[in-house]
């Protein structure tokens, strides 16, 4: 511990030189992160380098990899959040926007927060096999019925295989009749 203070003390005799302290910061937060009792002050160390640098890639992973180490679910949420917006193609954003849903789902226990973090999945790739699938799960088990209800319409439009079309027309039928208790709304999916 006292190794660590007295580094603290000579990245604050540096504090003029950004390129020094950055160095020496990132030396702090491997030091810190052979303690896992010290995981949080390694992270924050890496988020304070990221401050001044957030396209510094190496040390985005670095923090990744402690704030996963460390287990702090809604810290690692909010890197992901804060990531996407730099993010500079579509494969990264879609890739991060998981990572969010799966802490909502998983660790964090919020899984109907995921909703719109998959939706923006669906903004760049509307036929997302895993997003797809994940809203149908949360829309069913959460009876979202009307919210299910369009997003089997979407898979509908998506989809070209004539027995599967019928297959998604027959579950609009049964979600309407059902769930929501419209016959009407059951007649017109199964005429279609």
């Amino acid at each position: 511990e006292d190794g660590v203070e007295l580094f603290r003390e000579i990245v604050d005799t540096f504090a003029h030189d950004i390129f020094v302290v950055s160095d020496l910061r990132r030396r702090l937060a491997r030091l810190l992160r052979r303690d896992p009792r010290r995981l949080k002050e390694a992270a924050e160390v890496l988020s304070a380098i990221l401050e001044e640098d957030d396209e510094d890639l190496k040390v985005a992973q670095e923090l990744e990899e402690v704030l996963v180490e460390s287990g702090d679910a809604e810290s690692l949420a909010n890197f992901y959040r804060q990531r996407v917006d730099l993010a500079l193609d579509t494969d990264s954003k879609v890739d991060l926007y998981l990572k969010i849903c799966e802490l909502l789902r998983g660790p964090l226990g919020r899984p109907e927060e995921s909703i719109e973090y998959y939706r923006n999945i669906l903004d760049i790739d509307e036929s997302h096999p895993g997003a797809l699938s994940s809203l149908d799960q949360i829309f069913q088990s959460h009876q979202r019925w009307e919210d299910l209800v369009n997003l089997v319409h979407r898979k509908i439009d998506l989809e070209a295989v004539p027995r599967e079309l019928a297959s998604l027309h027959t579950r609009v039928a049964k979600i309407s009749r059902f769930e929501l208790g419209d016959s009407m709304r059951a007649l017109e999916s199964l005429a279609l």
